[in-house]
């Protein structure tokens, strides 16, 4: 909600119009690394799939690792839970 109406003013699509796509692929990243150390991993996914479609190059950012890292643990968490 905050990027939308952050995007309506014309001086930031002005300035930085040209990385909108970036900015809102790195909120979505922040959004699913958040959601999956919460315990809501899947949703986390669906968060981490829309920010690759806007911005593909968000592969190779660093938080990408740590969301790597964090949801593993958490699927594994999950497998294991189950089973017992």
């Amino acid at each position: 909600m905050l990027l939308h109406y952050i995007f309506q003013d014309a001086k930031v699509l002005q300035e930085y119009g040209k990385y909108e796509n970036r900015i809102i692929s790195h909120s979505y990243t922040y959004i699913a690394l958040h959601l999956i150390l919460d315990g809501h991993p899947f949703e986390g996914i669906k968060f981490l799939l829309k920010a690759i479609i806007l911005h593909p190059l968000c592969i190779i950012d660093r938080r990408m690792l740590g969301i790597g890292k964090h949801l593993l643990l958490s699927l594994f968490h999950l497998i294991f839970a189950r089973k017992k």
